[in-house]
């Protein structure tokens, strides 16, 4: 299994987050072949970029994807000066914020929501790509 990594184009971006307006979102997607099996998107806000609706199909988990799709979002973050990058996750998404705390992220601050508490973790994008 070879996972190839891309950016995505405006228009899959937008599709999934039509809200964001052109320049201030980027995404990376992973494919196995033909197939799609993980993609996360990165927003700018002012000088920290966000990672949101990060997602890996579940037969490919605990394969390093996740880590990856971070690693190339950092990359763009790094190309648009953001020394920032920080993600939101559900307190009940156990293995997701394992992982983001295995790369370094800290929590920061926490929202309750109206379903439940959402944590945000911060990173610095160089810690990502040393990783």
């Amino acid at each position: 299994m070879e996972i190839v990594y891309r950016p995505m184009i405006f228009d899959e971006v937008q599709a999934t987050l039509p809200e964001i307006p052109r320049g201030r979102i980027s995404g990376v997607s992973a494919w196995d072949d033909v197939l799609l099996v993980g993609r996360g998107f990165l927003t700018i806000w002012r000088d920290i970029g966000e990672i949101s609706d990060l997602w890996v199909d579940d037969y490919y988990r605990n394969r390093g994807i996740g880590t990856q799709i971070i690693r190339e979002l950092a990359k763009i973050a790094r190309s648009h000066h953001l020394h920032i990058i920080e993600i939101g996750v559900k307190d009940d998404n156990h293995g997701a914020m394992r992982l983001y705390e295995r790369l370094g992220f800290m929590a920061y601050r926490q929202i309750d929501s109206p379903t439940q508490p959402i944590t945000y973790l911060r990173c610095e994008t160089q810690n990502l790509l040393n990783l």
